[in-house]
């Protein structure tokens, strides 16, 4: 599991995935994240 303030990168799609809380910090199944995307990234 990432942690809090953890950022994953995937530089093939342009994703940035930012966690702020995960369920390990909450003590509960709570995840909280930002995701960014570059122009004309793709998601599968």
């Amino acid at each position: 599991m990432e942690s809090a303030d953890e950022i994953i990168e995937n530089p093939v799609t342009g994703e940035k995935i930012f966690f702020h809380q995960t369920g390990t910090e909450a003590q509960c199944e709570k995840l909280k994240f930002e995701m960014h995307m570059e122009p004309g990234g793709l998601s599968p």
